[in-house]
């Protein structure tokens, strides 16, 4: 299984969006700004860190669970919420893409 640390996500492309700097992290996520190639506004990449204890069973359960999660995620639309745009897996990690919110909640 390969891993990356958070530090070593900088500078890399997850999926199509280049991460620029990292913006904060915890125990089970990180969040990156990145930028689309095509576009010139930042988005919010944040990175699942699934813990590498987990038995082969449990991450599987996880990653299922998230992409399903993710998809009713992305179909939601409401102005209180903030949309999701893209999801997927990096390095066995799995991310969601949101607007980049320089301040606020």
């Amino acid at each position: 299984m390969q891993r990356a640390s958070v530090d070593q996500l900088v500078g890399q492309n997850i999926g199509i969006y280049r991460v620029e700097r990292l913006l904060g992290h915890a125990r089970v996520n990180a969040v990156f700004l990145t930028r689309h190639p095509a576009y010139k506004n930042p988005v919010a990449l944040t990175t699942f860190i699934v813990p590498e204890q987990f038995p082969p069973e449990s991450r599987q359960r996880f990653h299922q669970r998230f992409r399903k999660e993710a998809a009713r995620l992305i179909a939601l639309r409401h102005p209180r919420i903030l949309p999701v745009y893209e999801y997927g897996e990096y390095l066995e990690d799995p991310y969601l893409v949101t607007p980049y919110m320089a301040s606020g909640s």
